[in-house]
């Protein structure tokens, strides 16, 4: 296995981006929905997990799995 190194430089700058990001304005709960966002939708409307499943042509419980991961990630 190879490993790379970075310079100081470019190191300092790739960890004060990280900060910036992360740290010091972390993302919004929404904007950290990424998959689960069409779920999310088609839960509003009302469909049931194996509804959402046939239509994503994912199981029900992967849509439960998102349902899950959306409530963590909102609550």
């Amino acid at each position: 296995m190879s490993k790379t190194y970075l310079s100081s430089t470019l190191s300092e700058r790739a960890i004060g981006n990280y900060i910036q990001k992360v740290i010091i304005h972390p993302p919004e709960p929404f904007d950290t929905l990424v998959s689960e966002r069409e779920v999310m939708q088609m839960v509003v409307q009302g469909m049931t997990s194996a509804e959402i499943g046939k239509k994503l042509f994912i199981s029900p419980r992967t849509v439960d799995i998102h349902r899950a991961n959306i409530m963590r990630k909102l609550v």
